[in-house]
């Protein structure tokens, strides 16, 4: 007896073969979820999945795979006061450690002023720079920082 007439005689049912075939994502689903995220983008997946009529893990990879996207959480947090902002910028003051726009002000001053010509070394453009700080120039700069200190923030009034 051979296997094949052994199958044909026996009892046991064949076995169920398992293909798992795609028919959540199809492209007419994967359309009206792009849709869908193209109207309002701050919907959640969760809620997608279920305006679209699919599960959830089939909508994130839907989302994941199909339409390249990343998913992420939304954080909303609170915005300081005008007055929060204003104790914070003066608590930090210059030791924060951050350029503020007076320093990208001074520092394109020096940059104009040293640039000028060119330097072969270090030594050439400290000496530069220790020139300017000894000018005329840097005098006028120093006192229109001073002459509006509100703008300033209190940075550089030595």
């Amino acid at each position: 007896m051979t296997l094949e007439q052994f199958n044909e005689d026996s009892s046991m049912p064949a076995r169920k073969s398992h293909s798992k075939e795609c028919i959540a994502r199809t492209p007419a689903v994967v359309e009206r979820a792009r849709a869908l995220v193209s109207d309002n983008p701050r919907q959640s997946l969760r809620k997608l999945a279920s305006i679209v009529g699919v599960s959830e893990p089939t909508m994130r990879r839907i989302a994941e795979e199909d339409l390249r996207y990343k998913s992420y959480t939304l954080k909303i947090r609170q915005m300081p006061s005008e007055a929060a902002r204003t104790t914070r910028i003066a608590r930090l003051g210059s030791h924060s450690g951050l350029p503020t726009a007076l320093d990208y002000y001074v520092w394109s001053v020096v940059e104009r002023v040293t640039n000028k010509s060119r330097h072969p070394n270090v030594t050439s453009l400290r000496i530069a720079i220790e020139d300017l700080q000894r000018s005329s120039a840097w005098t006028a700069l120093h006192y229109s920082v001073r002459a509006n200190p509100s703008e300033n923030r209190g940075h550089y009034s030595s």
